[in-house]
């Protein structure tokens, strides 16, 4: 294994096996430490499984700072664990002292402790756990220099359902893809993926995670010799709030680096140096090995042959110890024990799945000479009951038969009863509000035959005249529009529909009701086509433009304007008048009569029905309606209408060619 392949071995596996929410230095330790003291007092302290958990999180804090202490109070949480047969602790604890080995370079210790933890956590069906330990395994293929396939497990990784729930273990799969794409010199895909990497860390407050791919970041663009960007990120490293001595140490030994590459030699060898003091404090062998060959060959540049040789000597009897024959033979055979449990797993699996197919074949020997028994009871009863059976079955048939025509027949008395009670109540109203203004127009068509009105009298009444009729018509309209409706259904002719032209069509008539209140009436006329049917919309915008000028005041505003909303067209129509209460809000399309009709400014009547025919008409062209109201402030109809478009227009057309 290379120099620099271990060193990223000893990054990678800090991040997988650190998957920990992240600490915030002393003052949290100091916090823990004195709870740790506070349980030791207490005699029923080796009973709590709370110690446990104290003490992994007292490791964990360590692992950074000083990695011996990370290894005493591991090894204290997994005696305390087992005492209490607390497995969860347990595998924690195995899981921290095996990073606290890997720290301090002892792989064969870390790896077997990882797998310990690593079947005690598929034993506990920890499926969080066991997809950061199979995460782990990534690093075989990078310490084998395997980066192609490393990066196909990570990918399967970030791709599987369960890393949404675990931003965690989604960003260190971006930094491990990062890491890999730089041994195989993609620098631009590593760079893409750290930098979702830092995205994640700082959305979620990963500082550590965030100061590691920054370092790793510097380390990209020192190798593709892009040495400005390589100064700026480790600088960033250095002066991030996340401090530890493990991150300062990598910072450092980049920044000597760079510096070595620049020929600024006495910088290099003054962060080399830092690098190697914060190295040693944590006994971060590889940490230690790699700065000591940057010194070396710095010195070597300087002519300083003396230290140099000194550096030299120091890094030799590191990577001598590092790449001992025994550690990797110790590590290979680690592996090839993993392997072993996983194939006896499978002849475990294989053994009871023979056995259950054993069990299933005795099982279906017994069920089939069950049901061959069964099969000759039966037949045996069905002879004997089969004109029993017969006559059972036709009554049934009969029975159904009659609850059917019985259902059907409830159906439509239902259907019947609702028509009624519409028509009845329907009836009542326009008999009553047709009443009035039919005796109001044959009186005044009586009094002018008479002769005994002035010029500016018959004006006057030939006025009043003309609003009734109008109104009556209006009420008519409507009347023989739901008796449609009702009697054939509503046949809906979607259809290029111009707004602004059927509204100006209502306009028309409605001009001279306006007129003759005194209500102005503004209509913005915009280039509005909707896809609807054309009559529905002039009952709709009729009826909404009725009740506007019927209920504003002399003087008011009546304003008609279109804005669009997504895929639809929205009519405006906004009026000055007496507004509505919440109650009769939600009564509208609702209802007919006095329940929901009321007087306008004017003392005019109405029915109800129209409102009821604009919301029938609506929904049966997929529209919708909102309003907005305030009594004594107006109120606003808004009504939504299908916009047409090119593909609805060829839709048109073909249906039209049909015909």
């Amino acid at each position: 294994m290379s120099f620099n392949l271990k060193v990223t071995v000893l990054i990678l596996f800090c991040l997988f096996a650190f998957d920990i929410p992240q600490v915030s230095g002393q003052r949290q330790l100091d916090s823990l430490l004195n709870t740790w003291m506070e349980k030791k007092a207490d005699q029923n302290f080796s009973q709590d499984t709370n110690a446990v958990n104290l003490l992994n999180d007292i490791s964990r804090i360590y692992l950074y700072d000083n990695s011996d202490s990370a290894q005493y109070y591991a090894r204290s949480a997994y005696t305390l664990a087992i005492n209490q047969e607390f497995k969860s602790g347990k595998a924690w604890a195995l899981n921290n002292l095996g990073s606290a080995y890997y720290v301090n370079g002892a792989y064969d210790n870390a790896l077997e402790a990882y797998l310990r933890s690593l079947r005690i956590f598929e034993e506990l069906g920890n499926q969080n756990r066991v997809l950061w330990a199979y995460n782990n395994l990534g690093l075989i293929y990078i310490a084998q220099g395997k980066y192609n396939a490393a990066v196909e497990e990570y990918q399967k990784i970030i791709s599987n359902k369960a890393v949404k729930h675990d931003s965690l273990l989604l960003a260190t799969g971006y930094f491990n893809l990062g890491l890999s794409y730089d041994h195989t010199n993609e620098s631009e895909l590593g760079i893409d993926y750290l930098q979702r990497c830092i995205e994640i860390s700082e959305r979620h407050g990963f500082e550590r995670m965030d100061v590691m791919a920054t370092n790793l970041l510097g380390e990209i663009y020192l190798h593709a010799g892009k040495y400005d960007k390589a100064l700026e990120y480790y600088k960033q490293a250095l002066n991030a709030s996340y401090k530890d001595n493990w991150e300062k140490s990598f910072a450092h030994a980049g920044l000597a680096s760079v510096n070595y590459e620049l020929g600024l030699y006495d910088k290099a060898v003054g962060h080399g140096l830092k690098s190697l003091e914060y190295a040693e404090k944590i006994k971060a062998r590889w940490d230690a090995q790699k700065v000591l060959k940057i010194l070396a060959d710095t010195y070597a540049a300087k002519k300083d042959y003396q230290q140099a040789y000194k550096y030299h000597v120091i890094y030799k009897q590191y990577s001598d110890s590092l790449n001992s024959v025994a550690m990797d033979k110790r590590i290979h055979e680690l592996y090839l024990q993993q392997k072993e449990d996983e194939n006896l797993q499978l002849q475990k699996e294989n053994k009871v799945t023979k056995q259950a197919v054993k069990i299933n074949r005795l099982l279906s020997f017994f069920v089939g000479f069950i049901a061959l028994f069964m099969i000759v009871l039966a037949y045996i009863i069905y002879r004997s009951n089969r004109l029993k059976t017969k006559l059972n079955d036709e009554l049934r048939e009969k029975n159904a038969d009659i609850e059917l025509h019985r259902r059907q027949i409830t159906d439509q008395n239902e259907i019947l009863e609702r028509l009624n009670s519409a028509k009845d109540k329907l009836l009542s109203v326009i008999g009553h509000d047709l009443r009035s203004p039919l005796a109001s127009i044959m009186s005044t068509l009586e009094v002018i035959r008479m002769g005994v009105l002035t010029q500016e009298q018959q004006e006057e009444v030939f006025k009043g005249l003309h609003n009734k009729v109008i109104m009556v018509s209006h009420m008519l309209d409507n009347l023989l529009s739901w008796a449609i409706s009702q009697q054939m259904g509503v046949a809906v002719e979607f259809d290029r529909v111009d707004v602004p032209a059927t509204v100006n069509q209502v306009l028309a008539v409605a001009n001279f009701l306006a007129k003759d209140k005194g209500v102005v009436i503004e209509h913005k006329k915009d280039e509005v086509y909707a896809y609807a049917d054309i009559n529905h919309v002039r009952i709709i915008v009729q009826n909404i433009i009725g009740n506007a000028i019927k209920f504003t005041y002399k003087g008011g505003k009546v304003r008609i304007f279109y804005t669009e909303s997504g895929d639809c067209v929205v009519i405006h129509v906004k009026d000055s008048g007496l507004g509505m209460n919440e109650e009769k809000l939600s009564k509208l399309f609702n209802q007919v009569g006095k329940g929901i009709s009321g007087m306008g400014t004017n003392n005019e009547k109405g029915t109800g029905m129209g409102l009821m025919l604009v919301g029938q008409f609506i929904r049966e062209n997929h529209g919708q309606i909102e309003i907005d109201s305030e009594e004594g402030k107006g109120t606003e109809f808004k009504v939504y209408l299908k916009k047409y478009t090119e593909a609805k227009e060829k839709g048109v057309k073909n249906r039209k060619a049909s015909r």
